[in-house]
């Protein structure tokens, strides 16, 4: 058996189980699914959504901490706790919502439970992705970042078709499925030690060289003469390193002095028959030297720079100058995302009930399923070609893998003038699934590459909670744009109705701030790509 790389049965049960624990992680995005519904039904006013929304923030980001913790103690341990937490808090939700209790602070903590729950298995699975496939972080990281995002197009098409309306069931259906698909991780991730292995490889490849040098040492050319010892030493130090490139100079400066006639100033070839003067050899092994002192330099400069990635500490990787714009661009970019996926449903009420209903009776229910279906499925798309495109960036172009976060931002901004473009005179809803569309796929190409971004700039001890931090960010970011959501929303609802309905008036300020947020991320990006660039190439 090959100690030195892991497995083949070892990759593939990993790397499903990944897949398995992140698809059932990812019920937070079919928030917009059931919110409504469950506010309504809990008599909680509008004006509390947006603590209610940020509840679940609260558990997907500041006790990521705690999640990144976890994981980077054991990755099983890690699914397990979020399997668990994943059980109470449906269950939580299932009793309110049956009850009808009227509890904000309890829903609050259910949701909070969710988020834990929900990216303690996500932070599990990328780790152990990113970890046990070193050469393609970014194809590998992607995969169970993407079925993260695909699971709410998968949950939300089951609720709609098998359940319909019926969120008490909805409820019941993800306290089962939810944290049983999470329990699969206690007994499939694991993470394989390379550090292991290039110890072994490296201790193994000494044995290999000093053998072969006892081997062929010639004591009729041993002298105890101070000069000629070190002249001896010499030669062997430069055989054994020519002994990696060509092993027949070694067999060569070996037979130098059994050459014909006796005399060193010729050596004898054994596949031509002729002689070459030794000052020729001599020059090539000089010019071999030096190919091998500047390979050698090239090595030590390369496994310094994998140490001192490796070897930072979380206080030294938290106040580089490079984790505090990569906390900013997160926390703006994930606040965006989220706020969306959080508020398409209330989005969706606010123009249907703008809209002439005259004619037919529009599904609510049913468009709002289909608003996070299409995110999910974009969210997917998203995160997959993202990951893809930063290891073309970086294995292909010789780039960086910000320039994908930097094309997720700035559909950030299409999306965000495309929601708001709406005639308030001919109300649509042709508008919110093509933002649905964009807003899905940018959000999904940001967190398909910057996995891999941080794992590349801080290293995999520490990245799950280095990751875990970063994200805290959008805490205060969704707590912006939810509370000017919840102001349009409150300011343009009549006393006592309980949704908005003059249409892009509920939203339109949200997505103004919106949308000048994602430029001040774009700025921040292109600040990073240029001193990136001027580091790289001054060095």
């Amino acid at each position: 058996m090959d100690i030195s790389k892991p497995s083949r049965s070892f990759l593939i049960r990993t790397f499903i189980g990944s897949n398995i624990v992140t698809l059932g992680s990812g019920t937070p995005y079919i928030y917009s699914y059931y919110a409504p519904q469950l506010l309504s039904r809990c008599n909680i006013p509008i004006k509390y959504s947006s603590n209610i929304a940020l509840s679940l923030n609260i558990g997907s980001s500041l006790l990521g901490m705690l999640a990144g913790v976890l994981v980077d103690i054991n990755p099983r341990l890690a699914t397990l706790v979020g399997s668990i937490a994943t059980f109470i808090a449906y269950g939580t939700l299932y009793l309110c919502y049956k009850n009808a209790i009227s509890s904000t602070l309890l829903l609050s903590f259910a949701l909070a439970l969710v988020g834990f729950g929900a990216i303690s298995g996500l932070y599990a699975g990328m780790k152990v992705c990113t970890a046990n496939f070193p050469n393609h972080r970014g194809t590998a990281g992607a995969c169970p970042v993407s079925l993260y995002g695909l699971s709410g197009l998968l949950f939300s098409t089951i609720c709609r078709n098998v359940f319909k309306g019926d969120i008490e069931a909805v409820f019941l259906f993800l306290l089962i499925i939810c944290s049983s698909m999470s329990f699969v991780g206690v007994f499939t991730l694991d993470i394989f030690d390379f550090k292991k292995t290039k110890e072994w490889e490296y201790s193994g490849s000494v044995e290999s060289l000093e053998e072969p040098v006892a081997l062929k040492s010639d004591p009729e050319t041993i002298t105890f003469n101070s000069d000629n010892h070190m002249s001896n030493d010499h030669s062997h130090s430069r055989t054994v390193s020519l002994s990696r490139f060509s092993p027949g100079l070694n067999r060569y400066s070996g037979d130098a002095n059994r050459s014909p006639g006796g005399s060193p100033e010729y050596l004898t070839s054994d596949t031509l028959d002729n002689r070459s003067p030794l000052i020729t050899q001599s020059a090539t092994m000089d010019n071999m030297d030096g190919l091998l002192e500047s390979i050698e330099s090239n090595k030590n400069e390369t496994s310094t720079e994998e140490k001192e990635v490796n070897e930072q500490t979380l206080l030294e990787c938290v106040l580089s100058t490079k984790f505090i714009l990569y906390f900013i661009i997160i926390g703006i970019l994930q606040g965006i995302g989220q706020t969306y996926i959080y508020s398409v449903g209330f989005i969706v009420q606010a123009q249907v009930n703008s809209m002439d209903q005259s004619d037919e009776l529009i599904d609510t229910a049913t468009i709002q399923a289909t608003q996070v279906a299409i995110v999910s499925l974009c969210s997917f798309f998203g995160r997959l070609s993202s990951g893809l495109f930063s290891d073309f960036l970086v294995k292909k172009l010789n780039s960086q893998r910000i320039w994908a976060i930097f094309c997720g931002a700035s559909f950030m901004i299409i999306g965000s003038a495309n929601i708001i473009s709406v005639d308030p005179s001919h109300p649509t809803l042709r508008n919110v699934y093509t933002s649905s569309i964009i807003f899905g796929y940018a959000f999904g190409a940001v967190f398909g590459a910057f996995p891999s971004i941080v794992a590349d700039s801080f290293g995999t001890k520490n990245f799950s909670k280095v990751w875990g931090i970063c994200t805290t960010g959008c805490m205060f970011t969704i707590k912006i744009f939810t509370a000017v959501l919840a102001h349009n929303l409150a300011r343009y609802t009549e006393p006592g109705e309980s949704t908005c309905q003059v249409g892009v008036k509920c939203y339109g300020d949200t997505f103004h701030v919106i949308e000048m947020s994602a430029f001040l991320g774009c700025i921040l990006i292109l600040f990073i790509i240029g001193t990136t660039y001027k580091k790289t190439k001054r060095n």
